[in-house]
Order: C-alpha cells, then structure tokens, then sequence
C-alpha cells in the first residue's frame, strides 16, 4: 500500500518505511547500485566520453543553478570545492561536475552529474530546475536541512541520493521522472505519503 505512514511511528521508522517502499518499487531493473567506502553510484548506464574542455560551454541557466547550489549549501566551507565560481563549470572541471556534450549543440556541455556526497554541505537545496540534462546527483551524507525542492522537468534524472542528511517535510512529486531508477532518502526525518509511482516506467 502507498498510503499514509502509520503515525504512531517515530520519524527515523517513517523515514526507513519510506526508504524500503521506495527502492522495492524503482530498484526493479536489473542495475547494480553498490555503496562503497565512498558511498559513490554505480549504474548500467554509461555516459559519452567527455569532449574536450574547450570544444563547448555550459549554459547559463545551468551554471546560475550551480551556483545557487553552492550559495545554498556554504560552497565557501565545503571540504572540496576546487574551481568552483571560476568561469565554466564545464571547461574549468568543478569539482563533482561532470558534463557532457549536447548532440543537438556541439557547442553546448550540459551538465549530467553532480557528486557532492560527504563534503561538508550545510543549509538547504534550492531549485534544481535548471539543470534539465541531470542524470545523477549524489549529496549524501552532508548537513543539508528543510525540504527536499521540487524534482519536476528533470526527466533525464536517473539516480538520485540524498540519505544522512536533516532533510525534513514530504517528498515532493516523482511524476514525470520517467528514467528515475535509484531512489535513496535514509536517514532524514521525511514524513507524510509517498507519492504516487505510476509514472515511472
């Protein structure tokens, strides 16, 4: 049943319900999602070779979004933030980006990955909007707080991480996020339903 958790359960059991729901329904491929002493993602999809760092740009949109990411969180006491700020994200490596050319743009690197999981992020996650091209986005283990922003028009997100955090409220709409494989939200005081999955395929 996806229905509302039992009340009577402390946040972490609500927490851990929503968890073992989750991955029952989206972990139904045949993907290997292995946790290492890195806690880094392992999936059967493999992105393109990287282009060369001078061969294209990264959009301002999804820069602008990096960057609020980085204001939000404390970018400035991160424990890595190498480049970080400093011209593209794309051609300037910034720390946990990864990018990858845009087929229909040659000249465009749009940016698939951001790993930022036990890195000293504290304060809240602002609208991910921007980064339509997101495949993976790893923030585990951090001190990220308030609610988790809303997910909608990143329907290229297939591995999404944000467990042993302070991340409080519900969990916002999957709908649309039709190649979302790998959910993971432990050890958060999350609460409320969870939303419907019949959009995922």
């Amino acid at each position: 049943s996806m229905g509302v958790l039992s009340p009577a359960l402390s946040p972490r059991l609500r927490v851990t319900a929503v968890a073992l729901l989750l991955c029952l329904c989206l972990c139904r491929h045949a993907s290997a999602f292995n946790s290492t002493a890195g806690h880094t993602s392992t999936s059967t999809w493999s992105p393109p070779a990287l282009v060369a760092s001078s061969q294209c740009s990264t959009p301002f949109s999804q820069t602008s979004t990096l960057m609020s990411i980085y204001d939000s969180t404390d970018g400035e006491h991160w424990k890595h933030n190498g480049n970080w700020g400093q011209g593209d994200p794309c051609q300037n490596s910034w720390y946990g980006v990864r990018c990858e050319a845009n087929p229909a743009l040659p000249s465009t690197c749009d940016v698939t990955k951001v790993e930022l999981y036990s890195n000293e992020l504290s304060g809240t996650i602002p609208s991910l909007s921007g980064l339509t091209n997101l495949r993976e986005l790893n923030l585990h283990n951090n001190e990220l707080s308030g609610t988790i922003p809303s997910l909608s028009g990143l329907t290229n997100l297939y591995y999404l991480d944000l467990s042993s955090n302070e991340l409080s409220g519900t969990i916002p709409s999957l709908s649309g996020l039709t190649n979302l494989q790998k959910l993971s939200l432990p050890n958060n005081t999350l609460s409320g339903t969870i939303p419907s999955l019949s959009g995922l395929t």
